[in-house]
This record gives structure tokens, sequence and C-alpha cells, in this order.
């Protein structure tokens, strides 16, 4: 038998892994926590995954890994991943051995079709609800039902699997819960209410984040979407989910009440388990297709028959890879930094959010941690984590650290001096930490490699400008979200001439004064402005750009067709990004005004067939960037395709 990787290019297998039993073939992943493999089981005769845990980690990671692996190994149903055994190795490393499956998530099914048909939501829905229900009533709730933790496996027909029951919690008590009351855990845009308060939960909150799932396949939009993972729990808390329909009218108001229903704010609204939940989204499935009804609910003592289940054909089409679950989601961040919410997103809550969450729990990193947490690319990501001085003395002791990022870590100044200390770095991101000092920021001319430093959003004031100027080798540098920054202040960064990029954000310095900027800097190719300058008039100062030839308008909350035409004039744009950022699309048809511009990025805007339909006329345009856009089809996609010299582009432009 062949037992080779299913990756062409399969990682290297560990240093250590005594334990005869297995035959280890590849490396399919890794996390903070450990490594997952592909291995041969030499007394099954059968191919397993083996997740094996950093000889490092804590007493506490090691008995959450035991909680998992008791919770899920007594849950036989072919709706779940099965687990077969939880040991220790001979060198001390702790391991668990579970069930392959070959196929992709549901996430990855949605980014790529937008949304599930109706009909296959039914099939999809069914059988998750059935794994689900299987799991509560052995006592088990996920506590993180997610379109991710759901694979759909490559079989005769399309079977459905449950994953990753890393944040388990047993109703029954008879082992050590982890996930004790008061701790917040799961993903912000599917946790419930409870979850988000750290109060006793129960089947109804992995209900509710049902009902997130499936407002998410069927819709392309999740129902609450903030600028950040606080903004969205907020909002789970207070605001009222928009009615599917208003998103697409053609969903069957069945359905619609199903979901809504789902995620109810208090428990006591939203079905009472799983079992009232699955006959009703049967009830619905024959009402929205009677020509097809699919049977009632089976009794949890006959297993489920999958393979005689019908399933659209949409469904089948699935790589031929292995898809061996998101094992390190729920250990790597609990909190990670959100991504940009696309229009669409905005568009579910319209009422004011006054509500400010207390009592957050911060993600503590150790500084035992760190080695492990370095990425394959030389990355350390440390973003809204609690940092410790012992952690951020470890820091420079760091062997290959080229990349580090602490956004929003509530940094003070002596960080600076374990930050600056670490020789490798050539990129830093210290955004949304607004209690560095000037003095400690001239730190960062200590870094001799440093080329690329991100500084959004820190109340920079002028005199921090004269603390960059220090880093004489700056190639890159974002200082956008800095309102307290004066007209006049560019001067003091005069000294930086190698600037190929800069990113501003900010209305009181004048594009007068940007444009002589950029104008004295033969190499600044980039510039980025987050806002504009005040007054709108003196955009048409941008026909001066002399060097600039990609204009960054991402994120901005409006953007005119007279704002944009204006900047449009500087003679050498080639390139254009409005990701994120709010703007007629009808006003792109400026473009054809404008055939110097071949390559825009329209990434994360809410666009939908409709835009699609304007885009098509752009006669100029040699590549785009329009993914993540949810409310595009596949076939609006073909037809951005086969537009005359047209080259979709997946990776940011």
């Amino acid at each position: 038998m062949n037992h080779s990787s299913p990756y062409p290019h399969p990682l290297p297998l560990p240093r250590q892994f005594n334990n005869s039993r297995f035959n280890l073939l590849s490396l399919l992943g890794k996390g903070g926590m450990g490594e997952v493999y592909l291995a041969r089981d030499q007394v099954l005769d059968k191919e397993v995954a083996i997740k094996v845990l950093h000889s490092e980690i804590s007493e506490a990671q090691i008995l959450r890994f035991r909680q998992e692996a008791v919770a899920v190994a007594r849950l036989k149903h072919p709706n779940i991943l099965e687990v077969y055994d939880f040991a220790q190795a001979e060198e001390g490393n702790f391991y668990l051995t579970m069930e392959v499956v070959r196929g992709r998530t549901l996430e990855d099914l949605v980014r790529e079709r937008a949304t599930l048909p109706v009909s296959d939501f039914f099939e999809v829905a069914d059988q998750l609800l059935a794994g689900l229900e299987h799991a509560h009533k052995a006592g088990v709730l996920h506590r993180d039902i997610k379109p991710s933790n759901v694979m759909l496996t490559e079989s005769e027909s399309v079977e459905v699997k449950l994953v990753d029951f890393g944040l388990a919690k047993n109703l029954r008590g008879d082992e050590l819960s982890l996930t004790r009351t008061g701790l917040v855990m799961g993903s912000p845009y599917y946790m419930s209410p409870e979850q988000i308060r750290g109060a006793d939960v129960d089947a109804r909150s992995d209900i509710y984040s049902f009902g997130c799932l499936a407002y998410k396949v069927l819709t392309g939009a999740v129902p609450f979407a903030g600028d950040d993972a606080l903004e969205t729990m907020e909002s789970h808390l207070n605001q009222i989910p928009r009615s599917l329909l208003a998103i697409d009218p053609e969903l069957p108001a069945e359905i619609d009440a199903l979901v809504l229903k789902c995620l109810a704010k208090d428990p006591e609204s939203r079905f009472q388990d799983v079992s009232s939940l699955r006959e009703t989204l049967a009830q619905a499935k024959e009402a929205s297709f009677p020509e097809d009804p699919i049977d009632e609910p089976e009794s949890e003592v006959v297993t489920d028959s999958i393979s005689a289940r019908r399933v659209h054909p949409a469904l089948l089409m699935v790589p031929a890879v292995v898809g061996v679950i998101v094992l390190f989601g729920a250990w790597n961040s609990l909190f990670y930094k959100a991504e940009k919410p696309t229009s669409t997103q905005r568009k579910v809550f319209e009422t004011p959010r006054p509500f400010v969450l207390k009592n957050l729990v911060t993600p503590k990193v150790k500084a035992e941690e760190l080695q492990h947490m370095l990425g394959t690319d030389r990355t350390l990501k440390l973003e809204s984590s609690e940092l410790t001085p012992e952690v951020l003395a470890e820091l420079p002791r760091l062997k290959g650290l080229v990349v580090l990022s602490v956004e929003n870590s509530n940094l003070q100044d002596d960080a600076m001096k374990y930050i600056c200390a670490c020789p490798e770095i050539q990129e830093l991101k210290l955004s949304s930490n607004k209690n560095i000092s000037p003095e400690a920021l001239s730190l960062v001319s200590e870094l001799p490699l440093l080329g690329k430093l991100e500084l959004m959003n820190m109340n920079l004031v002028d005199a921090h400008l004269d603390a960059i100027a220090k880093a004489r080798h700056l190639y890159s540098l974002n200082i956008a979200s800095n309102p307290a920054i004066n007209a006049g202040a560019l001067q003091k960064i005069q000294s930086l001439n190698g600037l190929q990029s800069l990113f501003l954000g900010n209305k009181k310095v004048p594009m007068q004064e940007i444009v002589a900027f950029c104008n004295t800097k033969r190499n600044l190719f980039c510039l980025g402005l987050r806002c504009f300058p005040a007054p709108d008039p003196d955009l048409e100062c941008a026909a001066g750009l002399r060097y600039v030839r990609t204009l960054d308008l991402s994120f901005n909350e409006q953007i005119s067709r007279a704002s944009l035409e204006a900047l449009l004039k500087a003679p050498r744009v080639s390139e254009l990004n409005l990701s994120s950022t709010v703007i007629a699309t009808r006003d792109l048809l400026l473009l054809n005004n404008y055939p110097a511009v071949k390559v825009v990025n329209l990434k994360r805007r809410g666009m939908d067939s409709s835009d699609v339909d304007i885009l098509v006329k752009l006669k100029h345009l040699e590549r785009l960037q329009c993914n993540e856009n949810m409310m595009i089809t596949l076939e609006d996609m073909e037809r951005i395709r086969k537009m005359p010299g047209m080259k979709l582009q997946e990776k940011d432009l």
C-alpha cells in the first residue's frame, strides 16, 4: 500500500515520537500547543490522525486536552469525528489518535460558493444537528459551533462531520470542567449571549451558535459583525438580527422564522433542545419542497443511514485532499483581531451600540510558549494579549524573529526596550498601543534591519514623528488614524529617503503638503489615505503627484465621485485599492476615463450581482481582486473572468 503524504510537499516529521505502534507519514498541521500528523496504526491497520502536544505545555492544558479526548471518545455517531485513544508517548508527550477525514470544511465551501442553496442547507443542517443531538444526549456541549468546525467528507455521498470539541463542556459533572463559568470562550461571530457574559450555558447555547452558522451559509453574512471582537460581542448582547428575507427575499419564510428563533437573546425563547429544532427543520423542508420531503428525524436508538440520503450534486465536488479538522482553532487564540466586515455585514445592525463589555478575559501569554508560537514564516503574533515583563524579556532571546505584531496589547514605555533589543526584526506592528511616548518610540532606531513600521491609532503627536525619523532604513510607514498630527509635521520625517510606501489618515495635514513630501521621494510609489484632507477642493493637488503609482484608499467610510476623480488625476497611478471602502460602484465607471489604471482591489465591499453588472463595463482593467464579497456568485466571477484581458487576483494586490 502506498503511504505517501496527501500533500504534494509533506512537512518534516517530529524529532521525537517514540511509539512503535504508529508509523508517522507526514505533518498535516501545527498550532500553538502541538502538531497533527498522518500516521499508520500498525495495530488497527488503518490511517489515523495523531494530535501530539508539546512537552512544554502546562498541566491545565494537558487536562483540557484530556477533557476533549474523554468527552468525544464516548460520542459514537456517524456525524461526529471519531476519537480512538488518548495516551502518553515514551518521551513524555501526550497524544490523541482520531479518525482521518478527507474533504473540506463548510467554511471553505461557503467561501467558494458565497451561500448554500436551500436544498443543500437542509441536508447539511440535518446531519450536523443529528451529531449535535447525540452529543447533547451524552451530556456534552460543543460550545464552538461554526462553519470551520463542520467537515464535508469525501465518500459515495457527502457526510457531515462535527469536529473540534476542544471547548466541550461535560454537563454530567463527572469530569473536571476547564470551561467553567466566568470564562469567555468561543468564536465571537458565533458566540451566544450567555457565553459572552461567562454565565452558565446549556444546549440552547449551541442552538444559538447553530443559528449564527445557518445565517452565514444562507445569506453570506454573519448576523453580527463589528469592527473588532468586542464590538461583535456587544451586538450579540444588544442587537436584534436582521431578517434573512431582508438580505435574500427568495429564502423560505419558514427558514427565516427557524433561524431567528435560534438567535433569540433569551434562551427560554429559543428551541429548548435539538430534537425540537430538527423536527421544525423537517417541517420547513416539507413546506419548501413538498414534492421531496425529508424523513422526520429518527430516534437516537436508530443510527442515521447516511449513504441512503439524497445530496445535491454541488456538494459532491469535494477536492481529494485530506481535511483533517480545524484541530487548533479553539486553542491558538480565543480573541483575535476580527476581519474588517463587509458592508453587507455592516447593514445587519443599524441602531447605536452604547453598551461596553466589562471584565473580558485578555489572553495571557507565557514566556515558555513564545518559541512555539513563532510561525514558520518567522512571524510572532501577540495581538490583544497580556504581555507580562517575563514575556517581554523573553523576546530578545527568540531565534528567527523577523516579524513581530503586538497590536492592541496595552504596551507601556518599558516594553519598547525589550522589543527593540530583537536584532532580527524587519517588520514591527505596534498599532493601537496608545501609551508609548516619543522617547520610547525612538528606540526603534536601534533595530538595524527594521524596514516596515505600523503605528495606526496610537495617539501620535508631532514629537513621535521626530522619533520615527531616527529609523533611517524604513521603506514602509503607516501612521494613519492619528488625528493629533498637525500640518507641517511631515517635514519631521523628511530624512526617510528610502520610503516606498506611506499611509496617512489625518484631515489636518493638507493634500498640498502630502504631494510636496511625496515628490521629494523618488522611490515612494504607494500612497495610502485612510481619510481625506479637508477641505475636499484641496484634493485637486493630487494631480501634482510625480512618482506615486499605487493609491491605497481602503477602509474609508465614504469616497465621493468627485474625490475619486481628483485623486485619479495623479498622472502615474496604475493601481487602486478600494477594499472595505464605501463607494458607489457606478462611480467606478470613471476608470474608463483613466486607461493607465490597470489594477483594482475591490475586496470586502459587500458587492453582489448588480455590482458585477457595472464592473463588466470597465474597459481597461487587467487585474481585479474581488474575493470576500460573499454575495457574488460563481457565475458572477465567471462573467468577470471573461472580460477582455482580465485576470482575477486571489492574493492581495
